[in-house]
């Protein structure tokens, strides 16, 4: 694994699905995102889970226009307790990861984390946020769990880097 995604890994695996060692982990990757997806799956095993790895070009050609009922299959006879799908959105694609997500989430009752997008820079830097982040959405959680209604009021002012860009995460 490459070090500089141990942290990010760590959080994925640990902090945000809770992977443990009674934890079936399924991970459907693409290539371009093999070593990512690599430092998922060995913090996974660190945690005594059992780990299946699946890439999509193996099973079909990019944009993936459908999702194979044989790759289904598989997955299903893995019995995943938990799942990420860890690669770079093409046009069109929709198609294959909407059939993944109600298998893994609606059948299966996976946990399920949806890297789509994610790359060399979200996994050392946003992946591998600290405690604080954690602490903030912890609070919130347990305010809006709860909650009816909430009404939030604010003056939000925000200044932009020029050398940053935007990039949309919807796979399009």
């Amino acid at each position: 694994m490459r070090a500089e995604f141990a942290a990010g890994a760590r959080n994925a695996v640990r902090a945000c699905l809770n992977i443990g060692s009674q934890d079936r982990v399924c991970i459907i990757r693409d290539r371009p995102r093999t070593e990512i997806a690599d430092a998922i799956a060995e913090e996974s095993r660190a945690t005594g889970a059992a780990v299946q790895v699946w890439t999509m070009e193996d099973h079909l050609q990019r944009p993936a226009t459908s999702f194979p009922a044989a790759l289904a299959d598989e997955i299903a006879r893995f019995h995943p307790t938990a799942s990420f799908f860890i690669g770079i959105g093409l046009k069109g694609e929709l198609a294959f990861r909407q059939p993944m997500l109600h298998l893994l989430a609606d059948e299966l009752r996976c946990r399920h984390g949806h890297m789509i997008g994610i790359n060399d820079r979200v996994m050392t830097d946003g992946m591998a946020a600290d405690d604080e982040i954690y602490r903030v959405t912890r609070k919130v959680y347990e305010i809006a769990r709860q909650a009816q209604r909430i009404s939030v009021t604010t003056d939000l002012v925000a200044t932009f880097s020029p050398s940053l860009k935007w990039v949309s995460s919807d796979g399009r």
